[in-house]
């Protein structure tokens, strides 16, 4: 099992746990405020463990934009504003799809595997 899910390896940031049902732009500016702007979103299924640490967000907010990057720190993305943090938050998430950003990973994807 990954060191992560064991504690033995430290999150970048606060642990922040939810459930897919739980998100929304009012919780998610909520929880950025009570960890000064960094956290690691870790985002469940309903039903699993609360202790799962299911789809994890790196996420540092940035004045009115969202850095988002991997569990070594390194960035991955650049996110605009707090709605569309939520909408990437629930696509990748396989909570709700979205055409755009399916687009947009799907670039990612292709100038990844082009290098």
């Amino acid at each position: 099992m990954p060191k992560y899910f064991d504690d033995e390896r430290k999150l970048p940031f606060q642990r922040v746990s939810a459930t897919s049902g739980q998100l929304s732009e009012q919780w998610l500016q909520r929880q950025l405020g009570q960890q000064s702007g960094k956290l690691s979103l870790c985002v469940r299924f309903e039903g699993f463990e609360p202790n799962c640490l299911g789809y994890v967000f790196n996420i540092e907010q940035m004045n009115n934009s969202f850095r988002i990057s991997d569990i070594t720190g390194k960035q991955l993305l650049t996110v605009g504003n707090l709605r569309e943090l939520l909408v990437m938050v629930l696509h990748v998430s396989g909570t709700r799809y979205d055409q755009n950003w399916q687009t947009e990973f799907q670039k990612l994807r292709n100038q990844i595997t082009s290098e």
